[in-house]
């Protein structure tokens, strides 16, 4: 599969779980022994993160918007900011973590290493990678899909039609 050239990911054993983080869900693919095993999508997405971190501060949601894109994770001085969004990631990433669990009870790999590869829109916030490898104690990677199509010598026509997040969700199931 095209995942498997990208990232070599196919030599490695034990669980890789493709984590992609859309404006409104967020699909999580299992790879086991570099084989696709299961896939599930989550109706929450950064546009819940968002409204989240909104409620919570009460302020307009493009100004939460504006600040979690240039802050992430990485703005110190605002501690009220900095409590709602680590609280709504913590939602967010335990429901993620649960998913994971029952993948793992389902394929019966409790005893396998699992490393988790971010990409999509919501995965570019930043300091998240770091963030989450620390709450879930899970090796995680922001994967860089410009740079594996570009490795990979893949060539899309048009980057309107489908997004690079859809076609590494299905690369990882399609041979190449």
């Amino acid at each position: 599969s095209f995942y498997a050239k990208s990232i070599g990911y196919n030599t490695q054993p034990g669980a890789v779980v493709l984590v992609d983080m859309g404006s409104h869900t967020t699909t999580l693919l299992y790879v086991l022994d570099g084989k696709l095993r299961l896939i599930r999508s989550l109706a929450k997405g950064s546009i819940q993160l968002i409204k989240s971190v909104s409620e919570t501060m009460q302020l307009p949601l493009h100004q939460v918007m504006e600040m979690i894109i240039r802050y992430g994770l990485e703005k110190d001085g605002d501690p009220v900011y900095h409590k709602a969004l680590t609280q709504a990631l913590e939602l967010f990433w335990r429901e993620v973590a649960f998913t994971i669990q029952s993948f793992v009870v389902q394929t019966e790999s409790v005893d396998r290493a699992c490393h988790l590869l971010l990409f999509g829109g919501g995965s570019y916030l930043k300091g998240l990678a770091p963030w989450v490898t620390k709450l879930l104690k899970k090796q995680t990677t922001l994967w860089d899909i410009d740079l594996a199509i570009h490795d990979c010598g893949i060539q899309i026509e048009s980057k309107t039609a489908v997004s690079r997040g859809m076609i590494m969700s299905l690369s990882a199931a399609l041979p190449l």
